[in-house]
């Protein structure tokens, strides 16, 4: 019923992206257990046996302590849709805090939240898959944002005094406190509101609904003309500039995952920033940033998982336009699903991805379509 592994697989570093919730469990010598639920898209994995969270600050700070005084942690992740699965990771953890040396360096692979107080970095000694049949089915519906909501009201040196006298885990182990609230990436570099405005002026306004998938190879030269200079500048950013708010978000979703197919329509570069979109949609989405928006601007949220090779992104694309409102754009999630289903990839992209197209995938790309 479980198997092990000596490292993080790619299948199961796929999976674990794509959990919006994971527990971690920590013990200590005469200490009680404890055992916390996590969310936030705090959690990344950085190698096949190097993996860590970003921990904001709460009622308590248990983890830290019983890592300090014995350093196991197990992390579990389980799925709640299909396929089931439980995946369980065995290792020891230690906390990087604000003020550590190296926390510039570990701090640039998260998203800095509201509140952060450390990050813990765990060495993966084993991996444990495990059926999860009796795992319910759950449907996730969006992040709280109560506690972002206010750490950021808080991030005062009032607080920095208050937290300075936890010093005791609740069994008195003791605890390292943070000295200073780290500073946010989209503080440092803000996203220019001009862009925003613009591509959402341009994709909502002017093309609007009736030239979005009809679009003209005038209409391309224009938005190449217009737009890729963006595009090159900010495609290396990380995804967590573009999340301060819907309108940015949105706007980052266009520009990374629209127009690049209409700029590089033929061509690899038309796919180039599909990852990126997909890690903005994942955090826009469990922000409920979508919520923001007239029903007809919202699929622009879900369509970076329609346009994914990935058919878990495949499923969640399907089920997000299985929402009321979406019909017409729920077939054409169907219908992409079932290619990737079929195929594994999209095989009309081999040619501008200069992969061989295979005997079975001939008949699809005759079919014509441009996914």
């Amino acid at each position: 019923m479980s198997d092990f592994f000596t490292a993080i697989t790619d299948e199961q570093r796929a999976f674990i992206e794509k959990q919006p919730v994971f527990f971690v469990a920590t013990a200590a010598a005469d200490a009680r257990i404890n055992l916390s639920p996590k969310g936030m898209d705090s959690f990344r994995v950085l190698g096949p046996n190097l993996v860590g969270y970003l921990d904001v600050g709460g009622s308590g700070n248990e983890t830290q302590a019983h890592l300090a005084a014995d350093g196991r942690i197990t992390v579990m992740f389980c799925a709640f849709d299909q396929p089931p699965l439980i995946l369980r990771l065995y290792g020891r953890g230690r906390a990087i805090l604000p003020q550590d040396d190296e926390w510039d360096m570990v701090s640039r692979r998260f998203a800095i939240l509201p509140g952060t107080r450390q990050i813990f970095l765990i060495s993966v000694e084993s991996v444990q898959e495990s059926c999860g049949w009796g795992v319910p089915f759950m449907r996730f519906e969006k992040e709280r944002t109560t506690l972002a909501r206010y750490h950021e009201q808080n991030e005062t040196p009032e607080r920095l005094e208050r937290i300075s006298t936890r010093t005791r885990s609740i069994d008195g182990l003791p605890l390292r406190v943070q000295d200073r609230f780290p500073e946010r990436p989209t503080d440092k570099t803000p996203v220019d509101p001009g862009w925003v405005a613009a591509v959402l002026n341009y994709w909502l306004n002017e093309i609007g609904p009736d030239g979005w998938f009809n679009a003209t190879e005038e209409e391309d030269a224009r938005c190449l003309h217009l737009f890729r200079a963006l595009w090159e500048a900010q495609r290396d950013r990380p995804a967590a500039d573009f999340l301060a708010d819907a309108d940015t978000a949105l706007a980052a979703l266009v520009l990374f995952d629209q127009f690049p197919r209409n700029m590089f329509r033929g061509e690899a570069r038309a796919f180039a920033t599909d990852p990126l979109a997909r890690e903005i949609a994942r955090a826009a989405l469990q922000r409920g940033f979508d919520d923001a928006f007239v029903e007809a601007a919202r699929p622009f949220f879900y369509m970076p998982f329609m346009h994914s090779e990935d058919l878990a992104d495949q499923d969640l694309s399907v089920e997000l336009f299985s929402r009321p409102g979406f019909e017409l754009n729920l077939e054409f999630a169907k219908a992409h699903r079932d290619i990737i289903a079929r195929f594994g990839r999209f095989p009309h992209r081999n040619a501008a991805l200069g992969r061989p197209t295979l005997p079975q995938e001939e008949e699809a790309v005759a079919a014509g379509s441009r996914w």
